[in-house]
């Protein structure tokens, strides 16, 4: 009977052994549960990341290309206007700039060959 006592006792604290290994088994199973939830919502906001870098990205080729088609046409037109004019480019900006400044300023002393100088000084 004693053995039988000691063989029940031996079970129940086996038995409380396992309830508590389970215990702390199902609280592992909940931190690995919600870590797996943050891994999702991490890879969800890198997949957003990655469209909108990918959208910046287009939008800025789509600029530049926009840009570059601009700067084309600008050299084009100075071109056709320097040649209509038989001046040269600098010859035409610096003028524009000189007419710009008789119309603000009436009474500037400053003339074309003051322009060019000015305009070679900040091509340096």
């Amino acid at each position: 009977m004693q053995q039988l006592e000691a063989s029940d006792a031996i079970i129940r604290n086996r038995n409380q052994e396992i309830a508590t290994l389970n215990a702390r088994l199902a609280g592992k199973d909940e931190i690995i549960a919600e870590a797996d939830a943050e891994i999702e919502n991490l890879k969800s906001e890198l997949s957003n990341a990655k469209l909108a870098v990918q959208q910046y990205s287009e939008i800025a080729f789509e600029n530049l290309r926009e840009k570059e088609k601009l700067e084309s046409e600008l050299v084009s037109e100075k071109n056709k206007s320097s040649a209509a004019t038989g001046k040269d480019l600098s010859e035409i900006e610096a003028a524009d700039l000189l007419n710009k400044l008789k119309s603000q300023r009436k009474k500037s002393k400053a003339d074309l060959a003051d322009i060019e100088a000015v305009l070679e000084i900040l091509d340096k």
